[in-house]
């Protein structure tokens, strides 16, 4: 079968021809082949957009906006989740948490309640009407610095009136710290974080030594009873790379400044604190770690 559209082939065209030697492919030639030798279109993987068209690495990377462009056959995220280190679970229909790798994280809440939904199983944490009060989830030290694995997590926040939520990894218990004063307050952060007596609006990614940090407007706007994915991915942080913060895929933000290199033990958290004498919860779904870089 051949091409008679003058373009790379798609779909289910095939050219199939006679090659007595291996073929050079490159970017100036040969780009929808001939009647007797196979076009490049058709055979060059892993590469980022070249002269003949994007084709397989188009197909293959992850094309969401704001997604880095990286080559391979799996997108990040795929390849992230076919290496998971450790994983919690919120078992189906009940508010019983299954950890694979993982210490049993320790819950904080006036109440909890199964809510599973189409985002998948969740359960539901309560805060009661006082002001001050917690409602969290966190296990004791997972790892220690500078092992820092990859971490995705599924959530979702409840009232964003008088409200502060944290999300990520942290030395210590994050709940009673306001964003803007972090490394003030001595927290290593690597987080996101929602403060409405700091700012209204948006989710703010956060990372903190412990005596400088940096805090990036992510864009994307805090709004009540809706369910997030948040990755938090960390390159080689020992030698202070960079780490990449991504809400539902896209990245939001790229740190590289103030990475704990140093031995600091960090655990996986989410908190939510009452600023004002109402009542307000938040949901936490499956947790996973995975290798990075």
């Amino acid at each position: 079968m051949g091409n008679d559209r003058n373009g790379p082939l798609s779909g289910s065209w095939a050219r199939i021809g006679t090659v007595g030697f291996p073929v050079e492919l490159s970017d100036s030639s040969n780009g929808s082949g001939s009647s007797g030798s196979f076009p490049r279109s058709d055979h060059v993987h892993a590469h980022g957009d070249r002269g003949g068209g994007t084709l397989h690495a188009l197909a293959r990377r992850d094309s969401r906006v704001g997604a880095p462009n990286i080559s391979g056959f799996l997108d990040q995220h795929m390849d992230l989740k076919s290496r998971r280190l450790a994983q919690m679970a919120v078992d189906h229909n009940a508010t019983t948490l299954t950890t694979t790798h993982m210490p049993v994280p320790v819950v904080v809440a006036s109440a909890t309640s199964s809510k599973d939904n189409r985002h998948g199983d969740f359960v539901q944490l309560n805060t009661s009407s006082v002001s001050g009060n917690v409602a969290s989830i966190m296990p004791a030290v997972h790892f220690t610095m500078p092992m820092m694995p990859a971490l995705i997590l599924k959530a979702r926040v409840g009232s964003v009136t008088s409200s502060r939520y944290w999300v990520g990894m942290f030395d210590a218990d994050p709940s009673a710290v306001a964003y803007d004063v972090a490394a003030s307050s001595g927290l290593v952060a690597f987080g996101f974080s929602y403060d409405s007596a700091v700012a209204t609006g948006n989710w703010q990614a956060i990372v903190s030594d412990g005596t400088s940090q940096t805090t990036t407007d992510t864009g994307i706007a805090v709004t009540a009873n809706t369910t997030w994915t948040f990755d938090v991915i960390a390159d080689d942080p020992a030698s202070g790379d960079e780490v990449r913060f991504y809400i539902d895929g896209f990245l939001v933000a790229t740190e590289t400044s103030y990475i704990t290199a140093g031995s600091v033990d960090l655990m996986w958290a989410v908190t939510r604190t009452n600023l004002a004498a109402s009542s307000s919860n938040f949901r936490i779904g499956l947790v996973t770690f995975t290798k990075a870089g």
